[in-house]
């Protein structure tokens, strides 16, 4: 079970990651930054149900 739960946050984590350098790298592209938006609210929500 906690082996499932840290593979969750570390799931979380690495999506996080992705958005802050999408993010950063290339805020001028629109499309790009809603993409990475998208893929910040599924790391959330991954954190989240690990943490329930």
């Amino acid at each position: 079970m906690l082996v499932h739960q840290h593979h969750r946050f570390a799931n979380s984590v690495a999506l996080f990651q992705v958005v802050i350098a999408v993010v950063a790298a290339l805020t001028r592209v629109r499309p790009v930054w809603y993409a990475s938006i998208l893929v910040g609210v599924v790391g959330a929500v991954l954190f989240i149900e690990t943490r329930v």
